[in-house]
């Protein structure tokens, strides 16, 4: 009986700690096609991601380890409460693209990093890419623990 109880509390803990620390992509996968007006900020912004993934052939390991990237990178957010973008050192938004390296290139591609479309397309352009190393030295200290288990 004491067993049995334990091993309930363990299967709760776990289940609890699987609840806080996955991203939230329910939502985004049951519903694709959702409006990002409907949805608040954090989600407005996963579904972007997801979208735009899987507009460029990437996968959900993909979407997961790109989520880590831009949580650890602005907090996974592209505006700050008073509706300014986050630009923090020259970098910009959800990816903290650099201007300096970056912008003459998505400047090219006509995109502009304060908007969140344009800002998570070149992120993710820039992943599929290059990989982390865009992020590496920056931010990699944040997501490499995070994205290890992803497979």
């Amino acid at each position: 009986m004491i067993k049995t109880i334990g091993k309930l509390l363990v299967a709760l803990i776990i289940v609890g700690v699987v609840w806080l620390f996955t991203p939230r992509i329910i939502e985004i996968e049951a519903n694709p096609k959702i409006a990002p007006t409907n949805l608040n900020k954090e989600v407005d912004y996963k579904l972007l991601l997801k979208q735009e993934v899987e507009r460029q052939g990437l996968t959900t390991r993909d979407f997961l380890i790109l989520t880590a990237i831009s949580d650890c990178e602005s907090g996974g957010k592209q505006f700050n409460k008073d509706g300014s973008v986050i630009i923090s050192k020259g970098n910009i938004g959800f990816f903290q693209i650099n201007r300096l390296a970056h912008e003459q290139t998505y400047k090219a591609m006509k995109l502009d990093m304060a908007k969140a479309e344009d800002n998570i397309k070149y992120g993710t352009m820039l992943y599929k890419k290059n990989g982390l190393r865009d992020w590496q030295k920056w931010s990699g200290w944040c997501f490499e623990p995070r994205i290890q288990g992803i497979k």
